[in-house]
């Protein structure tokens, strides 16, 4: 079973979803308390492709449907700031899947400011590396390809993830 990560210091929270499903995420909403999901930065349950592993190729039936009203109330009850996508690590899909994996990952960020309009989203196949730091009382989040950032070059499979 995947591991969900409620990381506290002083004021700050935030949360690792792990690699859980859909029916995973509506367990997780139905035995938690409210307090428990809050949190300023979450990272995206699977990787923003929840169920990718039961897809063969293609957009599955109501996928948006089950990230609005699964992932999405998730997301909201967080009440995050941030939002961010780990895409392409540690296990890159590769071949055909990977078509699929880019569609899903695509509707699971537009599913994220759906839920969260005012929140930041940031995805480590656009961003890169995403940084995350608290001294307990404040917070801030970066990441590698911030427009105020020195870099230049591109992510590849090599630099995208934590």
């Amino acid at each position: 079973a995947p591991l969900t990560l409620r990381i506290t210091y002083g004021d700050f929270a935030m949360i690792l979803f792990g690699d859980l499903t859909f029916d995973q995420q509506q367990a997780l909403l139905d035995r938690t308390s409210p307090d428990l999901l809050r949190a300023d930065v979450v990272v995206a349950p699977a990787h923003g492709t929840p169920d990718l592993d039961t897809v063969a190729v293609g957009m599955p039936r109501d996928y948006d449907g089950r990230l609005a009203s699964v992932t999405g109330t998730l997301l909201k009850k967080t009440g995050a700031e941030h939002v961010v996508f780990e895409f392409g690590n540690p296990r890159p899909v590769v071949g055909e899947k990977y078509k699929t994996a880019v569609k899903l990952h695509g509707a699971a960020k537009r599913a994220a400011e759906d839920a969260l309009p005012d929140a930041s989203v940031y995805a480590t196949d656009i961003d890169g590396a995403v940084t995350v730091r608290s001294d307990g009382a404040t917070y801030a989040v970066s990441a590698r390809f911030d427009s105020d950032s020195t870099e230049t070059d591109a992510p590849t499979s090599l630099e995208v993830g934590w």
